[in-house]
């Protein structure tokens, strides 16, 4: 027993001579050094795409701020993308909604017209006159007419048919139409008409 302890306090004695030294000569400040040296060093880890690093995500990380993108971000599509219209707008079109001709008689009323064209599907809508003879010898007083629900008529439009050409465009179109006539050339004639709408 008293061996042991003579050999324990041998070793300490040695430990504390040893740790006295290290502290007396500066070698414990630069292993100190050292390692915190070796601490700061950055570590590089670089990966290919053949042997890339492996991440797992472990948790969601909130963002409150804004992100500043340094370079130029560049978005790659695997494929052209498609980009569809669900309801694309259609062309306008111009269609002939009536058209016909006729014979007036001396001093006469005609109707190119009839009550209540319905116009409704229509933006805008043009008639087209033609009369046959001399244009001095013409003299047509028309009216133009829209109905309301009950029938009752309104005028919108007048104009002395005195040539042997006459047209004249409604934007926006009345719901509906009638074209009303008086002859006052003093023989008969004969006319044509067409009232063409535009859809858009």
């Amino acid at each position: 027993m008293k061996r042991f302890r003579k050999w324990g306090l041998s070793v300490l004695t040695m430990v504390s001579v040893a740790t006295a030294v290290l502290l007396v000569t500066g070698w414990g400040s630069a292993l100190a050094s050292s390692v915190r040296s070796l601490a700061a060093t950055n570590v590089l880890v670089t990966n290919t795409s053949t042997n890339p690093a492996y991440v797992k995500e472990t948790a969601t990380v909130p963002v409150t701020g804004s992100v500043a993108v340094t370079g130029t971000p560049s978005v790659k599509f695997a494929s052209t993308p498609l980009v569809k219209v669900s309801n694309p707008q259609a062309a306008p079109m111009t269609q002939v909604i009536l058209s016909g001709d006729g014979v007036v008689p001396i001093s006469s009323d005609f109707t190119p017209i009839s009550q209540g064209t319905d116009l409704r599907p229509y933006r805008s809508v043009t008639l087209y006159l033609a009369l046959s003879g001399d244009a001095a010898d013409l003299n047509e007083e028309c009216i133009v007419s829209t109905f309301d629900p009950t029938g009752t008529p309104f005028q919108i439009d007048d104009f002395t048919w005195d040539q042997n050409y006459q047209s004249v465009t409604y934007d926006p179109a009345p719901p509906n139409m009638q074209v009303h006539c008086t002859d006052d050339s003093g023989f008969p004639h004969n006319y044509g008409f067409m009232l063409t709408g535009r859809t858009d």
